[in-house]
């Protein structure tokens, strides 16, 4: 059984200490995709990730199914790194600047969308995205259900693309490359990217963590977020509410106010 990470906040004190850097990364799609951008949880969230931004010893990373441009749009900071279409889509405006992308597939995904975007504008409660390495229909008002005779056509048309997956969520259909990365391996490829050593990773989602926990490397705890909890994650939290007060915590809590890195020789890119 997990731990709630609101009780056990000593362990990732304990384990920034021992780093010389920490990379958050939030994938927080299907949560915030269910709450409303005014919700005063999801108002102080986006504000404390604005405040770790600012930390030099923090890298904090925002994956989504989304394109990394959008998400720079959304929160505008170039301290942020930015893991749009779960990793393929990479984004950073720092010191050390990047735009990384894998461009595999592409063809394929620009075929599956121009076939189905007729489909989805039959339904006027759908809305569909076209992610460039990724194609997402969601629930306007994120309730309900996708109508069984949709489905049945999605399915008819995925069956002529044999290299495509669909992710089905309470509210959100994802299609992308059955080669595509695993959201839990984005943090080691930026970690990689960025040129970071010794870093403590701690990787917050409410996706499937066993998906994360496969493809992770170099000892990240994950961190599950929903009242479900996840066989393969480190630590839970119960809601947004939650995450909020760690973010909040996170930024006051002094080995990340005052850092001092565990070896001396540490330098900043």
């Amino acid at each position: 059984m997990t731990k709630n990470l609101l009780v056990h906040l000593k362990d990732i004190e304990r384990s920034v200490e021992n780093s010389n850097h920490l990379m958050l990364t939030l994938d927080l799609d299907e949560l915030w995709n269910s709450h409303p951008r005014h919700d005063f949880s999801h108002k102080k969230i986006n504000y404390n990730i604005r405040r770790l931004a600012h930390n030099p010893f923090v890298t904090t990373v925002i994956i989504s199914a989304g394109s990394s441009d959008n998400l720079y749009k959304e929160f505008g900071l170039k301290e942020l790194v930015y893991a749009g279409n779960y990793g393929l889509d990479i984004l950073y405006h720092g010191p050390k600047a990047m735009k990384h992308e894998v461009s595999g597939n592409r063809r394929m995904m620009h075929d599956f969308y121009q076939e189905i975007k007729n489909l989805v504008s039959s339904f006027p409660q759908l809305q569909i995205v076209d992610n460039k390495y990724s194609v997402q229909i969601s629930l306007k008002e994120h309730e309900g259900e996708f109508p069984e005779c949709f489905m049945l056509s999605i399915r008819k048309v995925l069956g002529k693309y044999p290299n495509l997956y669909m992710h089905h969520s309470c509210s959100v259909l994802d299609f992308k490359p059955i080669g595509f990365f695993q959201r839990g391996s984005v943090h080691a490829r930026i970690q990689k990217l960025l040129g970071k050593s010794n870093v403590f990773g701690l990787y917050i989602g409410n996706h499937r963590m066993s998906h994360a926990k496969a493809a992770i490397h170099g000892g990240i705890k994950a961190v599950s977020i929903g009242k479900n909890k996840q066989l393969f994650s480190d630590y839970h939290l119960d809601d947004l509410d939650e995450l909020q007060i760690f973010l909040t915590w996170l930024n006051e809590v002094d080995c990340i106010k005052y850092f001092v890195p565990a070896q001396a020789d540490f330098q900043l890119i």
